[in-house]
């Protein structure tokens, strides 16, 4: 009997030929990793996010109908950011391994999840949120100056008040 824990990232590694134990410590680090821990308030960023490995697999096995499902489940997770990432990295694993077929199913989501996108883009087009980037000023996201944290974590000290040296936001303060 072959070891096969569940996990869309477990399978993910095995598609890419490691073996049971890696694909194992893959599952569990993506799964337990701190992306889930950070947003575990955000039922849609946690749901969208755990799709990502199998439509990541569908292009490395070629599959259209199972990427096609699995994006249209990444959209009707509800959480935009998380939805625009994991059909980023498709694109680009799809073009890395230069299958074309990946319009075909992206097409064939976005057919999936149309009954989904009309009422949520007429919502979007009614509610006060389309309003928050005006209110907000910066338009929104993360500063570009904060993506450097991600090679230097401390680039404006931000380990200790008395060395942070980055400007505080002071949009959202009363």
């Amino acid at each position: 009997m072959e070891f096969s824990p569940p996990g869309f990232a477990f399978r993910l590694a095995r598609a890419l030929g490691l073996g049971a134990v890696p694909s194992l410590v893959a599952g569990v680090v993506y799964s337990q990793g701190g992306f889930f821990a950070a947003h575990a308030q955000h039922i849609g960023a946690v749901s969208g996010a755990a799709w990502i490995p199998l439509a990541i697999e569908c292009v490395v096995r070629r599959s259209a109908v199972w990427l096609a499902l699995a994006l249209a489940m990444l959209v009707l997770a509800g959480f935009t950011p998380v939805t625009l990432v994991g059909w980023g990295a498709v694109a680009a694993c799809a073009a890395i391994v230069r299958w074309k077929g990946v319009a075909t199913a992206m097409c064939g989501a976005v057919m999936m999840t149309a009954a989904q996108l009309a009422p949520a883009a007429e919502l979007m087009n009614l509610s006060v949120a389309k309003y928050r980037t005006d209110w907000l000023g910066t338009g929104g996201g993360i500063p570009v100056r904060a993506l450097v944290s991600l090679v230097a974590p401390n680039f404006d000290g931000v380990f200790r008040e008395e060395t942070y040296r980055a400007r505080p936001d002071t949009s959202l303060t009363l």
